[in-house]
């Protein structure tokens, strides 16, 4: 059994669990090779997914700027001709300086998404620095890739690791007085990963099945042209 957080669709576990039992059935490896061999395909299909985002974050024009800017544009241009414009024109293109033209869109480990307050269509703080300079651009991808590698580690025996972000473990669960099921339990902490790749982790359910099953079908190929040699 895989079990992955954040939740996904008892139907997409449903058919991960199907694939699983087919791998079985096609290759003949046990229950606990089966389930370890999903994990790293689900984790995988993860971090393939998990494209590293933009350099630089998003900057959205403020709709309240643009609007006060476009109704006193007149204004405006009188002002550059050296014309003379009415009180409340004076006013309101006064405080039109006190709004924000862009909205910088943050996504953060620890709160919800967020927009500040730009001044600048260039702003600096736009720069997303790499998880290998010492930023977090890149980091959902990074963070499955070590998923990856940590399953790929335990496949022949149990363990259990956790990072910062992550947790991935392998486990047997009791059955009252048998041993029960192999379980692979994966675990991603990336508050933003849903926000950042929508429906992310339903997907890697779906494809990390889709390759489970093309494995199996590649391995008794394999058997085959050996048989017939």
């Amino acid at each position: 059994m895989v079990r992955i957080q954040p939740e996904v669709s008892q139907d997409d576990l449903a058919a991960l669990a199907d694939a699983i039992r087919q791998f079985q059935h096609d290759t003949g490896q046990s229950a606990e090779q089966a389930v370890m061999f999903a994990a790293v395909k689900v984790a995988a299909s993860g971090r393939a997914d998990s494209k590293p985002a933009k350099r630089n974050r998003e900057s959205i024009t403020n709709p309240e700027w643009k609007q006060a800017r476009g109704s006193f544009a007149w204004a405006r241009n009188q002002q550059r001709r050296g014309q003379d414009i009415p009180p409340e024109a004076k006013i309101a293109l006064a405080q039109l300086n006190n709004i924000s033209p862009y909205f910088i869109r943050f996504l953060s480990q620890t709160r919800p998404p967020h927009l500040s307050p730009s001044w600048e269509k260039k702003d600096p703080r736009r720069q997303i620095k790499r998880v290998t300079d010492g930023g977090t651009g890149g980091l959902a991808k990074h963070t499955w890739n070590v998923m990856t590698g940590k399953l790929n580690a335990m496949r022949e025996g149990a363990g259990n690791f956790r990072g910062k972000n992550f947790r991935v473990s392998k486990y047997k669960e009791q059955l009252g007085n048998e041993a029960g099921a192999v379980v692979a339990r994966l675990i991603n902490r990336l508050s933003y990963l849903e926000d950042a790749y929508p429906g992310i982790t339903g997907r890697a359910i779906t494809k990390g099945s889709r390759a489970l099953i093309k494995e199996g079908e590649r391995l008794m190929a394999k058997a085959a042209r050996r048989a017939n040699r």
